[in-house]
């Protein structure tokens, strides 16, 4: 991410990662999941759904 700073006018680059979480999230796994299907692709839905639908 680029960024300037207001007072001198500087500019540089920075970069920011994540290690590891330090507590579970708080959502239910349910409303995980159901957020995550939203997000995908309708052909990518599917074909994941086909795949579970084996595990019955």
């Amino acid at each position: 991410m680029r960024v300037e700073c207001p007072e001198c006018g500087h500019t540089f680059v920075s970069k920011l990662s994540l290690k590891h979480s330090l507590s579970p999230s708080c959502r239910s796994t349910q409303l995980l999941v159901f957020e995550y299907f939203k997000s995908v692709p309708q052909t990518e839905l599917n074909s994941l759904l086909v795949k579970l639908s084996k595990y019955r």
